[in-house]
């Protein structure tokens, strides 16, 4: 099981959330006290989810675009509603720094990586108006404030700018 080669950051996107993550033969199990989600690879290049929602459950089939955003929405959410599927673009770096200007965010870049410590770095949130970023335990967090854009994670030692 490795979820689109994802499954390093749906772990650490359970952490940041207080979620609990268990494996079974062909599943991906995360909980905590509202949620109940499950993940399970198919063979057509699909994750398929499944989550609790108020009176049942809801099931979708998301493509590796999807993935992470699908999963970040349903962590976060305080209420056992679905979530809504996105119909913009995966977020990117190059679409938070043309929010925030290149300098910034080489800066931004530069400070975290020189803040490592025991191998993680400093948890930070960094400043966007529309575009937000955040770094949490060794992962860029990229989300759209209006939710249209899709959120994407990036490991931040993979980041050169």
């Amino acid at each position: 099981m490795q979820f689109f080669g994802r499954k390093k950051h749906i772990k650490i996107l359970a952490d940041k959330f207080n979620h609990s993550i268990e494996f079974s033969s062909s599943s991906l199990i995360i909980k905590s006290n509202i949620n109940f989600i499950e993940l399970t690879e198919t063979q057509k290049n699909k994750v398929n989810i499944r989550y609790n929602v108020t009176g049942g459950e809801v099931k979708l089939s998301v493509t590796e675009i999807d993935l992470i955003d699908v999963v970040f929405e349903i962590l976060r959410r305080e209420k056992l509603e679905p979530v809504e599927m996105k119909e913009g673009e995966l977020m990117s770096l190059k679409n938070y720094i043309d929010e925030v200007g290149k300098h910034y965010v080489q800066e931004k870049i530069k400070k975290i990586k020189f803040s490592r410590t025991d191998g993680t770095y400093k948890n930070e949130i960094l400043n966007g108006n529309r575009m937000e970023a955040e770094v949490y335990d060794n992962l860029l967090i990229l989300t759209d404030d209006l939710r249209v854009c899709k959120t994407n994670t990036i490991d931040i030692e993979e980041i050169t700018v």
